[in-house]
């Protein structure tokens, strides 16, 4: 070979290592584009079924290590049909299972193997099946921010991914206190998101808090009928 193709090879190899190097690095993104990345995520996942399954993590009672605390799995049928199944552990440690239906505004629940009710009680939070306080904004001040990480591997395809990180200040404590979530976001090539990992920990703190795996799947085949004679 001679030395102007030695030189062609050499300067194409140097030009692929450079753009390697410039994909891996990372780039901050505004609250408005974050933004309009999750409303494009939405709005694709309205048109199509979809199975969420979701692992929550907390710590236990002797506060030791994090453990499995609370599962979910929501389907979804478009235009306008949800089956939420949830369980957890009861504080006696038994597993408690929870069920909700949607279809169009009709909604029903069932607690364990009972019936079902057509009617939820009121004060139930349908986005996870019990009943939590709400901190209003009085309460709280926040602070995000997010970065492009480029496209990197999931599951044998390349996903783009996203980093954000949310400080959530308390005031209504003796002292202020400050929640740090990290939440990791992989998209795919239609701008689905696939997976996402939040995790949530206290300034100060050591040790995380809280850990939270959602997993989309959106090739499954989604069927939700009325269980209701």
């Amino acid at each position: 070979m001679n030395r102007s193709g030695i030189r062609i090879l050499s300067l194409t190899g140097v030009l692929l290592l450079l753009a390697s190097f410039v994909i891996g690095q990372s780039s901050k993104v505004t609250d408005a584009d974050m933004r309009a990345v999750l409303e494009k995520a939405r709005n694709a996942r309205k048109a199509i079924p979809y199975r969420l399954t979701k692992s929550t993590f907390g710590f236990p009672k002797d506060y030791s290590n994090l453990e499995l605390m609370r599962t979910s799995v929501t389907e979804y049928s478009p235009p306008d049909r949800f089956l939420l199944v949830e369980e957890y552990k009861g504080t006696s440690g038994q597993t408690v299972k929870t069920e909700v239906l949607w279809i169009g505004k009709t909604k029903y629940l069932r607690n364990g193997k009972g019936a079902w009710e057509a009617d939820i009680p009121e004060g139930f939070v349908s986005r996870v099946g019990t009943v939590s306080p709400v901190v209003t904004a009085l309460d709280t001040t926040s602070e995000e921010s997010h970065k492009y990480l480029g496209r990197q591997d999931l599951n044998g395809t390349p996903h783009e991914v996203y980093e954000s990180i949310i400080l959530l200040k308390f005031h209504t404590r003796p002292k202020s206190a400050v929640q740090v979530t990290k939440k990791m976001s992989w998209f795919n090539e239609q701008g689905l998101l696939v997976k996402e990992i939040s995790e949530q920990g206290i300034r100060g703190m050591r040790k995380l808090v809280g850990r939270t795996v959602s997993v989309y799947e959106y090739d499954q085949p989604i069927k939700i009928e009325l269980p209701i004679k």
